[in-house]
């Protein structure tokens, strides 16, 4: 009933016929997973940083945002079951003084009821927000709801925690909803917490009656850092909210893709190609973004990369000749035109220390078996130069198949 709260830990209820959460009362988990930087996602702490002592933001659905301006000070990353939840969020970072503690994760809630579930309170496993100076939030944790119809006009969430100053916001945890009526019409989330902005977590819906799910990443329309997707065989992605996804693996299968305004679909760390197959259609709203800028070669890198002399570099190559320096060449060209899929090349350096810039595109291989729909952006470009005199990197890769094409993005 209203004011009154059931505290879980790790909980499992089951309810045979109906169970109801009145408007102001709550099952709730919050900050009840793990604490003291334990956890699979725990987040990093760093002394002496630029910005001071500062912790990383706990992982679970969403990575964990980096503390301060120190990028060892990182969040940690994602973990765990997307369909069906039950692990803790994972810690922020902090030092070992008992005086910096971090945020602690949300802990696990599972609901099966074979009845109505009318929610219209809280039902809640967020993480917690840091205590300590400069220490990171705690990730959300697991909300996993199985119910015969679900009702009402209340939460369901699994929110990171915000870190203490510079400290990185918990990543989104996860959240999972299946029945066999969804006549819910409240708030469900699982945003990234912070200063620093931790990746949205990951919220799974399915009817009794569909095969396939959908799986949204939405970051409540805060751009933090990036959210893993995949590990399911075939599923619909919708992406918005300052949410940035990218695939957990070198390629995707999907049902169905949505890009709303404020999503961003992208490559993870380390990755240059965004490979991606969709059964049925694809739409990138105006305001979203399917890109991997940048994601190419490095500053004076590949087979057209630019020239550098007399600490002056030219522009890269790749569909077109690079722009000459002063005193070079511009890259050359390479590569196939109707089946493009190398990566952009590096411009040349230029003068002083590298300070980044001079990237080449990499590259997107987007198969759609319906309709592609862009009336956002859909892009491979090479990044600026940011070095004194540096080269521009070209741009890289848009390979595109589709039933059929609309729309009045960008490409």
């Amino acid at each position: 009933t209203s004011n009154a709260w059931v505290v879980v830990s790790n909980q499992v209820l089951t309810v045979t016929s109906n169970a109801t959460v009145q408007a102001g009362g709550g099952i709730i988990a919050d900050g009840t997973g793990y604490g003291g930087n334990l956890g699979n996602g725990a987040g990093k702490y760093i002394s002496g940083s630029p910005t001071g002592n500062v912790g990383g933001g706990g992982g679970y659905g969403g990575n964990g945002a980096s503390g301060g301006s120190n990028t060892l000070a990182y969040g940690g990353n994602s973990y765990g079951s997307v369909t069906a939840p039950t692990a803790y969020g994972s810690s922020g970072g902090s030092s070992s003084s008992v005086s910096l503690p971090p945020g602690a994760g949300g802990g696990a809630v599972r609901m099966n009821v074979t009845g109505t579930l009318l929610v219209n309170g809280r039902i809640s496993a967020n993480g917690g927000t840091a205590p300590g100076q400069g220490s990171g939030g705690g990730s959300g944790g697991s909300v996993w709801l199985t119910a015969g119809t679900l009702a009402g006009a209340g939460v369901i969430s699994a929110n990171g925690g915000a870190g203490n100053g510079w400290g990185g916001g918990g990543g989104g945890g996860r959240v999972a909803l299946q029945y066999g009526v969804n006549a819910f019409e409240g708030t469900v989330s699982a945003c990234g917490g912070g200063y620093a902005v931790g990746g949205a977590g990951t919220i799974s819906t399915k009817a009794n009656s569909q095969t396939t799910g959908q799986v949204l990443v939405d970051n409540c329309g805060r751009s933090g850092t990036n959210t893993p997707v995949g590990g399911l065989t075939l599923f619909d992605l919708v992406i918005r909210g300052g949410a940035v996804a990218h695939p957990s693996s070198p390629s995707l299968l999907l049902s169905n893709l949505v890009i709303n305004s404020g999503g961003v679909f992208t490559c993870g760390q380390g990755q240059t190609n965004l490979d991606v197959e969709v059964l049925r259609n694809a739409t990138i709203d105006a305001g979203g973004i399917m890109a991997v800028d940048g994601r190419g070669f490095t500053a004076g890198v590949g087979p057209g990369a630019g020239g550098s002399s007399h600490s002056i570099g030219s522009g890269a190559g790749y569909g077109g000749n690079g722009g000459a320096s002063s005193w070079s060449p511009g890259g050359g060209t390479y590569g196939s035109a109707p089946e493009p899929v190398d990566w952009g090349s590096g411009g040349g350096l230029g003068y002083g220390a590298a300070t980044g810039g001079s990237e080449g595109g990499g590259a997107i291989r987007l198969t759609v078996g319906g309709a592609l729909t862009v009336n956002g952006r859909l892009s491979a470009s090479g990044n600026a130069g940011m070095q004194d005199d540096a080269g521009g990197g070209s741009g890289g890769s848009v390979w595109l198949s589709a039933g059929a094409l609309a729309g009045a993005g960008t490409i």
